[in-house]
């Protein structure tokens, strides 16, 4: 059973230099050999020989299953074809990070912030041009293959959830106000932004605290919560984003909001949202 290398390290260091600081003799020497990635405050081979970051590694889980419900709503609604790349973004997010996780390497590490930042392109794009949603995901892949000066991934991705979530914001307030509140898009908005922020406050804790976190009598495994806020929030973003653009079409063919059935969302498993079924939509 190895430690986990990482030290605290500030705030800026971490959301823009990516500066780690290791113990002498806080180095990780498991089946996959000396980490060349990021190493997270999880005790490293604790629970299984050829699994670095066993927690971090199974809550990745959780990208995998938003990238499926996604699909499957994709499916029900004849979604067009960004959807369906979307939650296939998902799924190899879910895979990319487990990858990572297992085994701290640093080109695991560099396709799960790709697949990450990939999936919110996605849907900041999904009301736009799938050419300009193409051309800014090249972008992203060879910005965060290429660019070590500073983490690249990490400020685009904050920028990005940013801008997602102010978007979608304004695509509800437009929604809400053409069916006099009567949408049912507040919830999920909440849900989402709020998924998003206790997530990142768990990933920045993990980050910056390690120290005080290998002190306790247990470890939280903030990051693996991470993961699981994480694929809350972009289940929750993939359902508005796939609401509205089903709303924004049935005006454009209708002209009219009459004889649209409301709410667009309704709660479903685990109180996560879910688009309702409109037989005249589909």
């Amino acid at each position: 059973m190895v430690n986990s290398g990482e030290e605290d390290v500030g705030v800026l260091e971490a959301l823009v230099f990516g500066k780690e600081y290791r113990a002498p003799n806080g180095t990780a020497t498991g089946y996959w050999g000396v980490p060349t990635g990021i190493n997270w405050c999880e005790v490293d081979y604790a629970w299984n020989p050829y699994v670095a970051e066993f927690w971090n590694t199974i809550s990745s889980v959780a990208f995998v299953i938003a990238g499926l419900a996604g699909r499957r709503i994709a499916n029900r609604m004849r979604l067009p074809r960004r959807f369906y790349a979307l939650s296939w973004s998902l799924m190899f997010l879910g895979l990319a990070s487990a990858m990572f996780h297992c085994t701290l390497l640093w080109f695991n590490q560099k396709l799960d912030e790709t697949f990450e930042n990939v999936a919110l392109v996605l849907v900041y794009h999904s009301d736009g041009s799938q050419a300009v949603s193409f051309v800014h995901s090249i972008l992203v892949c060879l910005g965060i293959f290429t660019i070590s000066a500073f983490l690249f991934c990490e400020i685009h991705l904050i920028g990005i959830i940013i801008l997602t979530l102010w978007k979608v914001n304004n695509w509800v307030h437009t929604a809400q106000l053409a069916l006099h509140g009567a949408a049912g898009l507040a919830r999920a908005v909440k849900v989402a932004a709020g998924s998003a922020l206790i997530g990142f406050i768990c990933w920045l804790i993990d980050r910056i605290a390690c120290a005080q976190i290998l002190g306790l009598a247990f470890n939280p495994q903030l990051h693996a919560w991470w993961h699981i806020f994480g694929g809350v929030a972009l289940y929750e973003a993939f359902v508005l984003a796939a609401s509205l653009y089903k709303f924004r079409e049935f005006l454009a063919d209708n002209g009219s909001t009459r004889e649209l059935v409301l709410p667009l969302l309704r709660p479903g498993v685990f109180g996560l949202d879910y688009p309702c079924r409109y037989d005249h939509v589909e």
